[in-house]
């Protein structure tokens, strides 16, 4: 039996869809807000080697675009 898996790179994933970062160490830009692994966030955008989203307090954060991250639920398109 195949089990669905919603690991992917945040690349690959559609803006308006929330993802949990399961990265044990994700990498954020210099002088960017540090993210953690288990932190949610919704993508907004690819911008070249990073994505923009937007953390549960509303506020933009970046991380690398080839950050692990798994699937929550899709919020718009």
């Amino acid at each position: 039996m195949t089990t669905k898996n919603n690991n992917m790179k945040a690349y690959e994933v559609q803006p308006g869809t929330k993802v949990r970062i399961i990265d044990k160490d994700p990498k954020v830009p210099p002088g960017a807000k540090q993210l953690d692994e288990n932190d949610e966030v919704v993508i907004l955008s690819l911008d070249g080697m990073h994505c923009n989203a937007s953390d549960k307090e509303g506020n933009r954060v970046y991380m690398r675009a080839w950050t692990e991250v798994e699937i929550v639920e899709t919020i718009s398109s």
